[in-house]
């Protein structure tokens, strides 16, 4: 077991230093839920940039000959701006529900150590890398399936930071600054140095925490095993909001969620709103085996997307074994303790919503304004499509509108 020294570590962050080995990880899995309980395709699109020295799948040294040519799409290609920095030749004609954002990996040893470190995502790809991935699968190939997605890396971990010169620079505001503000051991891979392993997905499967809406009400699920702490939010994007703990949901439980219950989700101001969502959501992060400034860095990481983005959301922390199921790691050695704290993240379209939204794209057409639907406006369209089309009012004028306000898409 580890022994806790409670000693003073590297960059000034509240990690205690260890004897031993551990490793912790967190990341989050995004998905767009329609009020028929439907997990949108779409969502590839993301709205903060990442550091140019961050490997993507299918990316191609310099002056390389162009790709073959992709297959023929099985359904309308998706549109490509707005997407991950993965061309285009890769998401046509894929089933794209989850986005798994930004899961960090950090190392802690008292010792210099070699540690071989894997991850598979059989429903799905890693997108993009940081150190670079030893070796990366499937292969890069348009029209490849985004599935059996796997990783693996053989870093050295480094004692002491007479490395962190290394590191590449990133502008303070970048959002991957924020998970270097940890106190883990500096770690080097391919002549790479960083703080954490980083990757990225996107991958095709269910959450296990279920959501229907009917009218402004909703209903959740529990399909898989207890979930420790689910949240739901709402926020207007200027800073207001209020978040509302639900508590743990054991297996197989039903919570129903009273309309007047949502509509009353007050917007706090800003200044009342995010410290006490912060409190919350960190509280559960450290419950679920984070240490204290790792917890402050995912909650800076996300700020933005959890707490900022407009919308009604809802978030849980995942069940170590539901993390397990969908991304398997494995590690050599193996450590004292491997802590994966992991947020399903689903953003919610009410019944009332997606009513609305359907009336003004019949009224307004191509006039309708997408860019108000931020960066799930595609996952959001294929939503409204479908509902047009189950209520009998998909007519061609209408399927016309939406493949124009796709393209619109930035």
């Amino acid at each position: 077991m580890r022994i806790p020294l409670f000693l003073a570590v590297a960059v000034g962050a509240s990690s205690p230093a260890y004897a031993g080995f551990s490793v912790h990880e967190w990341g989050t899995f995004t998905s767009l839920v329609g009020a028929d309980g439907s997990i949108q395709q779409g969502m590839f699109g993301e709205d903060e940039q990442l550091p140019q020295f961050v490997h993507n799948f299918g990316e191609r040294p310099p002056n390389s000959a162009p790709p073959p040519p992709s297959r023929s799409p099985s359904s309308p290609a998706p549109a490509c701006p707005g997407a991950p920095k993965l061309p285009c030749e890769f998401l046509i004609g894929q089933t794209i529900t989850q986005k798994m954002e930004t899961p960090v990996v950090y190392f802690y040893s008292d010792e210099p150590l070699v540690v071989n470190f894997s991850v598979s995502f059989p429903k799905g790809i890693i997108s993009q890398s940081f150190p670079k991935a030893t070796r990366w699968l499937p292969h890069a190939e348009p029209g490849v399936a985004f599935e059996n997605g796997y990783a693996s890396y053989a870093i050295q971990i480094l004692k002491g930071e007479s490395q962190a010169g290394a590191i590449p620079p990133v502008n303070k505001d970048n959002i991957y600054s924020h998970a270097r503000n940890v106190a883990s051991n500096l770690i080097r891979a391919g002549g790479e140095t960083e703080r954490f392993i980083f990757y990225r997905g996107l991958g095709n499967f269910n959450s296990e925490l279920h959501s229907t809406s009917t009218g402004n009400s909703l209903k959740f699920v529990n399909n898989g095993d207890t979930i420790p702490a689910v949240f739901l939010l709402s926020t207007d994007g200027n800073g207001r909001g209020n978040i509302l703990s639900l508590g743990q949901m054991s297996s197989a439980e039903v919570r129903n969620i009273p309309a007047d219950t949502v509509s009353n989700l007050q917007l706090s101001p800003v200044d009342d709103f995010l410290p006490a969502a912060r409190s919350l959501l960190h509280g559960a992060l450290m419950n679920a085996g984070l240490f204290s400034d790792e917890a402050t860095a995912m909650l800076d990481t996300w700020e933005h997307g959890y707490l900022k983005t407009p919308g009604l959301r809802v978030l849980y922390v995942l069940n170590p074994r539901e993390v397990e199921r969908i991304l398997p790691a494995n590690i050599s050695p193996v450590p004292d303790t491997f802590s994966r704290a992991f947020i399903g993240r689903l953003e919610i379209l009410l019944d009332s919503q997606e009513a609305l939204l359907l009336q003004q794209i019949e009224e307004q057409q191509e006039d309708f304004s997408v860019g108000t639907l931020g960066r799930m406006a595609y996952p959001t369209l294929m939503r409204i499509r479908e509902r047009a089309r189950s209520q009998g009012r998909l007519t061609a004028t209408l399927d016309k509108t939406i493949d124009a306000l796709i393209q619109k898409i930035q």
